[in-house]
C-alpha cells in the first residue's frame, strides 16, 4: 500500500502477527527483524537481511538460523531507552518506504507505542504503514494524500479515520460510502469510525490539509 519506489524496507517485530502479513513482502524488499520478529520470518520462509535488538525473546531455532546463515545482528542491552522496534525503524535509510509488520492486538502498551511511533515517523516525513495481516494502518500528516487500490474482498472491509492530533483539517474522501468534503475531524470523536467502501468499489482515497490522521482498514465483524 505504500507508494512505489525502487526499494522498500520491511521491519518485522515479535508478537501475534497473522500469516497473511507475509504476503506483503516482495522478493526485492530489504527485511529487518526486531528481536523475535526473527521467528516470524523463519516460520514463513522470509529472507532476513539484518536483526536489531537484545535477542531476549528469540527461540533457540531462531538463534541457530541467524548463526548458520551469518546474518548481521546489531546487539543492544536489555536495559535501553528505546524499544527494539524503534531502533530498527530508526535504522532505515530516509529514501526507503517502510512497512512495519507488527501486532495490532495483544499487549496494549506495545500496540499503542508502535502506532504512536508510526504516526510520528509520518509527521517526520517518512513513508510508512503497518499491518498485522488482518488490519492495515496508514498514517497521514499535514497536507497529505493517499489512494488505496485493489483492496482484497473490499465489501468485507471497514475503513476508519482516526484523528491523532487535536484536530485534522480539510479531510476529503472518495470511494467511501459516507464521503467527506473538506471536513474537520477532532480527536476523541467517533464520527469517522467504521465507514465502508461504496458498493462494487475496491479503491478509495483520503486527502488532508493539516493534522495527523490514522487510516485503518480492517475486517468488518
Amino acid at each position: 500500500m505504500c507508494s512505489e519506489i525502487l526499494k522498500r524496507t520491511v521491519v518485522i517485530t515479535g508478537g501475534p502477527v497473522f500469516d497473511e502479513a507475509a504476503s506483503l513482502i516482495e522478493p526485492e524488499d530489504r527485511v529487518i527483524c526486531a528481536d523475535s520478529g526473527v521467528d516470524y520470518a523463519v516460520s514463513h520462509n522470509i529472507r532476513i537481511d539484518k536483526v536489531f535488538g537484545d535477542l531476549d525473546s528469540i527461540s533457540p531455532e531462531g538463534r541457530e538460523y541467524l548463526n548458520i546463515r551469518n546474518i548481521p545482528v546489531d546487539l543492544y542491552p536489555s536495559e535501553k531507552d528505546a524499544t527494539d522496534t524503534e531502533i530498527a525503524l530508526r535504522s532505515v535509510e530516509p529514501s526507503s518506504d517502510i512497512i512495519l509488520i507488527c501486532p495490532l492486538e495483544g499487549r496494549p502498551d506495545h500496540v499503542l507505542t508502535n502506532i504512536d511511533l508510526v504516526a510520528l515517523l509520518r509527521e517526520e516525513g517518512r513513508s510508512i504503514m503497518c499491518s498485522d495481516g488482518h488490519t492495515d494502518l496508514i498514517p497521514m500528516a499535514g497536507k497529505d494524500y493517499i489512494r488505496i487500490d485493489d483492496i482484497f474482498e473490499a465489501s468485507s472491509k471497514a475503513v476508519s479515520l482516526i484523528p491523532v492530533s487535536r484536530e485534522v483539517k480539510g479531510v476529503t474522501t472518495e470511494g467511501l460510502y459516507y464521503e467527506l468534503k473538506d471536513a474537520d475531524l477532532k480527536r476523541g470523536s467517533s464520527f469517522s469510525n467504521s465507514n465502508e467502501l461504496k458498493k462494487e468499489v475496491s479503491s478509495f482515497s483520503v486527502a488532508t490539509e493539516s493534522g495527523t490522521l490514522l487510516v485503518v482498514i480492517t475486517k468488518r465483524v
